[in-house]
């Protein structure tokens, strides 16, 4: 993970490194299935997993949706917030799990 803290929204920095029960572990790589309007990544792009909250009920998401933080590949250093479903199921696809670093 190359995300600086103390430079982004308090959310944001209040998720980083942290790693909800029943999230994909800190680390672990994703790949995006669907595309949503607005969204900044086509399908197949990939991303490392830099923190997560929830699950979270909200309009447009299933219920019990978790949240990451994800670190896009082309885009290093720069914290994205992704549900991991939305309104066209399933966004995300954990491809490998991360080991939490000690």
């Amino acid at each position: 993970m190359t995300i600086e803290k103390g430079r982004w929204h308090p959310m944001v920095e209040a998720m980083l490194g942290r790693e909800e029960p029943g999230a994909w572990p800190i680390g672990s790589r994703v790949r995006k299935l669907v595309t949503e309007e607005r969204d900044g990544h086509q399908p197949g792009a990939m991303a490392t997993v830099c923190g997560s909250c929830g699950p979270v009920d909200a309009p447009g998401m299933p219920p019990a949706t978790m949240v990451y933080i994800l670190e896009w590949d082309d885009r290093p250093g720069l914290p994205v917030l992704v549900a991991a479903a939305g309104a066209k199921g399933p966004r995300l696809e954990l491809i490998s799990k991360g080991i939490r670093p000690s």
